[in-house]
């Protein structure tokens, strides 16, 4: 988490931005390893999308260069008394 960490504070503190996305995504089917597989593999495509729109020649380019796409699988969590009410859990809570 520390290398993460500093990976962002360095690269804030030479101008780049900085954003938080979050990627919903529809029910997917199977059972969690396949689901987040998924995940893994449309988040991949995006990224693939992406840096070709932010770099000239990405292929060519000095990884310096490219945007970096930190991910991680995250699961919805109880805000206050989980008695309360009941979370909706599309794919197993994962997003």
């Amino acid at each position: 988490m520390g290398g993460y960490t500093k990976l962002v504070i360095d690269r804030v503190n030479d101008a780049w931005s900085c954003h938080l996305m979050t990627f919903p995504f529809v029910q997917l089917p199977g059972p969690r390893a396949a689901v987040i597989e998924a995940m893994k593999d449309e988040l991949q495509r995006f990224y693939s999308t992406f840096v070709t729109r932010a770099h000239r020649k990405p292929r060519t380019a000095s990884p310096d260069q490219l945007p970096v796409l930190i991910g991680a699988a995250d699961l919805q969590v109880y805000k206050r008394d989980p008695t309360s009410s009941s979370l909706i859990l599309c794919n197993g809570g994962l997003h």
